[in-house]
């Protein structure tokens, strides 16, 4: 039941919903070459959803972690795939104008094996068997902004690194795109 508040008692009401910690795992194969990559993700959005908060109206919630079930070809590149999923949710939905992604990527690599050398004798390691290598992980963080409109998205980029020998590293570069 909606409450009636007096004009001037009334505040804007700014508010950021979402959800953390959203696993994604993916295998993308090329052939006999396979490609795997682990995310923990962080989605939230705000916009124009006040009336969630105010009169009981979920109508304008989203799901934020069930948009990670679109299949994205950016998948392997933390940046992109953060890039895409938040301009992904901002264009959708006409009433949410920005969306903060955070991704940790944790660090796989390919089993070593003897079978697979390049001309120089490198070892380039199995096609398509993988093991978790190491605590630290690559960090990214984004910002879609349409508050300037669906047409006039503005991005924000960084990336950086942490649990390094139990360390977080500030982000070593940002980028900011205008659409």
């Amino acid at each position: 039941m909606p409450i009636d508040v007096p004009s001037d008692l009334q505040t804007k009401l700014q508010a950021r919903y979402g959800k953390d910690k959203i696993r994604v795992l993916r295998v993308v194969r090329e052939g006999a070459w396979h490609h795997v990559v682990e995310y923990n993700v962080t989605v939230l959005v705000e916009g124009d959803i006040d009336t969630s908060y105010t009169q009981a109206d979920n109508s304008v919630v989203v799901a934020t972690d069930s948009n990670l079930a679109k299949v994205s070809p950016h998948v392997l590149v933390p940046e992109h795939f953060a890039l895409h999923l938040g301009t992904h949710i901002v264009s959708r939905y006409s009433h949410l104008h920005k969306a903060f992604i955070t991704i940790e990527q944790l660090r796989w690599s390919r089993i070593s094996t003897d079978s697979i050398r390049t001309p120089g004798n490198e070892d380039k390691g199995h096609t398509h068997a993988f093991l978790r290598d190491g605590d630290d992980k690559r960090v990214v963080q984004a910002e879609i902004d349409a508050t300037a409109g669906k047409e006039n998205l503005v991005a924000r980029v960084s990336a950086g690194i942490s649990d390094l020998l139990g360390t977080q590293l500030p982000p070593f570069f940002a980028i900011e795109h205008h659409d």
